[in-house]
Order: C-alpha cells, then sequence, then structure tokens
C-alpha cells in the first residue's frame, strides 16, 4: 500500500502576514501603554484571517481535506457567533495554516517578533515611567504589583514564560545544567517581580521536567500516557473541585485559597450559568455577594472552566483527542511540553491563544500522516 507523504514547506507570504499581524495585536491588545482602540483591533483581526485564509486555501488539497478544513472553520466562526469570543477561530485558522509548514520555523518566526515587540514595549514602559508609574501599579485585596505596563502582571509573566519555552524549544537538543539553571532563575525572578506566586509552582515543575526528559529513554511510554490523558485528569480534578466547594468542603477551600480563587469562581459560573456543549455569552454584571463566594466579579483563570462553561466543552472534547493523537508519536520533548501546557491551563487561560503561548500550535500536528519529516518530531 503507497504511504502518502506529510509534505513540510517553507513558510509562504501570507502565513508570515497572518502570523506577524496576530503577533502584534497579541501584544497590543495586552499593553496598558498604548490602548488598542475596538476598531483596530477588529481590523486587524480580520486581516489576520483573511492572511491565514489565503495560505490554507493557496495549497492543492484533496476534496476530504477541504471539506474537513472548512467543517472545522465553520464551527469556529460559529464558536465566535455563539460566544463573541474569536479565540477558537483564530486558533484553527493558525493550526490549519501551519500544519504543512516546518514547525521550528514557525516557533522561530515566532520567537524573533515575540522578542522584538517585547523590547519595543520594554522601550515605551521605560519611557513613560517617570509620567505614568500610577497607571502601572495594580492593588489587590493582599498586594500591591506592578504590572510591567500590561494590563495584568500575570500578562507579563505568561509573555517572559513564552519566549523562555520557545528559545528552550529551538535549543532542545543542546541543554546543558547551566541553562536548565538560568531558565530557573529567569522565571522565579519573573514570578518575583511579578508577584505571581502559581508561577513559582509553575517553575519548579518546568524545571523538573526538563530534567527528567534529559535522562529518560528516548519514545517514553509514561510521558506519553501522562501527556495523552493529562487534559481528561486535570477536568476531572477541576469538576470533583468545583462540586466540593458548592457542598463548602473545607479542603477544596483551602486549596481554593492556594489557586487564588480560581476553583470558587468556577463553581460560582457552574451554579450561575452551567454547563455548555457549544458555548455561550457570559455577561459579568450584576453579581450579589454572599458568603458562600465572596465575589464582586469573576473572570475565568483557568481553561477547564473556561471550556466548561463559556467556550463549550465540544472544543474540549476535540482538544482532548487532539492532545492523545499527537502523544502517540511517543515524542519525550513533545510531551513534556504538552504536559506543561497542560498545567499553565490551571492557572491561565491566555495559554489557548497560540500567539500568548506557542505550544497551542502542538495541535496542528494532530491526526498527522506517516513518514512525517517535520523537525517537531526529529528529537
Amino acid at each position: 500500500m503507497k504511504v502518502r507523504v506529510f509534505s513540510i514547506e517553507a513558510i509562504n507570504s501570507s502565513l508570515k502576514m497572518g502570523l506577524f499581524i496576530f503577533t502584534l495585536n497579541s501584544f497590543w491588545g495586552s499593553s496598558n501603554i498604548f490602548a488598542c482602540p475596538n476598531s483596530v483591533n477588529v481590523v486587524l483581526t480580520l486581516g489576520g484571517i483573511i492572511c491565514l485564509l489565503f495560505s490554507i486555501f493557496k495549497r492543492r488539497h484533496n476534496y476530504r481535506t477541504i471539506f474537513a478544513y472548512s467543517l472545522l472553520i465553520l464551527l469556529g466562526a460559529s464558536a465566535y457567533y455563539i460566544t463573541r469570543l474569536s479565540l477558537v477561530l483564530v486558533l484553527i485558522l493558525s493550526c490549519l495554516a501551519v500544519r504543512h509548514v516546518d514547525f521550528d520555523s514557525i516557533c522561530s518566526f515566532l520567537f524573533h517578533y515575540n522578542i522584538l515587540f517585547f523590547i519595543i514595549h520594554c522601550f515605551f514602559l521605560i519611557a513613560t515611567l517617570p509620567f505614568r508609574f500610577t497607571d502601572y501599579i495594580v492593588y489587590s485585596v493582599d498586594r500591591t504589583r506592578f504590572n510591567f505596563g500590561f494590563l495584568h502582571a500575570n500578562l507579563f509573566s505568561i509573555y517572559i514564560l513564552n519566549i523562555t519555552l520557545m528559545w528552550l524549544w529551538l535549543n532542545r537538543r543542546h541543554i546543558s545544567n547551566r541553562i536548565v539553571v538560568m531558565v530557573a532563575l529567569i522565571l522565579l525572578s519573573t514570578s518575583a517581580l511579578s508577584k505571581t506566586r502559581t508561577l513559582i509552582v509553575t517553575t519548579v515543575i518546568i524545571i523538573l521536567l526538563l530534567c527528567l526528559v534529559r535522562i529518560i529513554n528516548r519514545n517514553n511510554l509514561f510521558l506519553s500516557i501522562c501527556s495523552g490523558y493529562g487534559a481528561v485528569l486535570f477536568y476531572g480534578l477541576f469538576f470533583f473541585l468545583w462540586q466540593g466547594f458548592v457542598k463548602s468542603n473545607s479542603l477544596v477551600i483551602y486549596v481554593d485559597d492556594l489557586l487564588s480563587a480560581r476553583i470558587r469562581q468556577g463553581a460560582y459560573v457552574m451554579t450561575q450559568y452551567g454547563f455548555s456543549f457549544l458555548g455561550q455569552s457570559i455577561t459579568r454584571s450584576c453579581i450579589q455577594w454572599d458568603s458562600l463566594y465572596r465575589l464582586t466579579d469573576f473572570t475565568f483563570d483557568d481553561i477547564y472552566s473556561y471550556f466548561s462553561f463559556n467556550i463549550g466543552l465540544i472544543w474540549f472534547i476535540l482538544l482532548a483527542v487532539c492532545i492523545r493523537s499527537i502523544a502517540k508519536g511517543k515524542n519525550n520533548w513533545v510531551n513534556v511540553y504538552i504536559i506543561i501546557w497542560l498545567i499553565l491551563g490551571i492557572t491561565d487561560v491566555h495559554v489557548l491563544s497560540c500567539y500568548v503561548c506557542f505550544i497551542a500550535l502542538f495541535l496542528s500536528r494532530a491526526f498527522r500522516a506517516k513518514d512525517n519529516h517535520d523537525s517537531m518530531f526529529s528529537a
């Protein structure tokens, strides 16, 4: 039987433009230095979508592939119509657009523009700091934080983490003990500067996984299992934590305090809006304070509640299936990065954007054909 080869292509100009636009829009939309007008955000998003669509369908595909891609894009568009969130649609388009392009080339492209935009951001931060210092201070119940010119201090942390993870990925064949120590210092310093407590735990886990992947045998089955079923396991854990919080379980409340009210917020949305299979639009008005939830406002701080109550469970199911498909390849570095991504999803929903956390683009390699010479699976 003839084996179909999964062809790897160079980055074309329309794909470059689409990736550039969404990377720019991501940074601009996260900035507290220059507010991005909604009209500009809409124009950039539409421009990026057109570029990615052109990049996808300019290639020669068979009818079955065209049908599958079109169906996915239509589902993503319907998700936008229902939830008023473009996250799913942009992720689908990005994954389809880079599916036939060498992964390390994509990562390198995103890495260099992330560095560029971050340097520009830091330049304007320093230039405006004497005049707008108070604008960059965020006061919360238990701490005062410096947001480094971002809308939230956690965004500063996730951008630093994303750049670090991209650099590690591109240099994964040459990781030394000194590099591991350097990464630990960078991430722990970022945690201290932004006062992001959850990043400390995440850093420890990342360092342990980096040490593990360097000493274990290639194609490790244990890592493949952890990666392939991690999403389902984490979701099950959060489901029971939400139920436990509603019942005022003391242990769950303690865990919620450790996770900075992430369980509490998920439990609140569960009781007020319920689970949604196709997604729903969530409004954050008219929140009445009570002794159990103690909320005057809420946000989605983990991907598991985000999928369950806002984006739609159908997308979590598809995510879990795609991750399982990728994990079957038993590539240690790929599986370690997926585990890191799922752990990051416990504390931040921004990791679902491939322009904030590049690991989301791993989904582009789900259900890949055999005989793949992509650099993603070469180490």
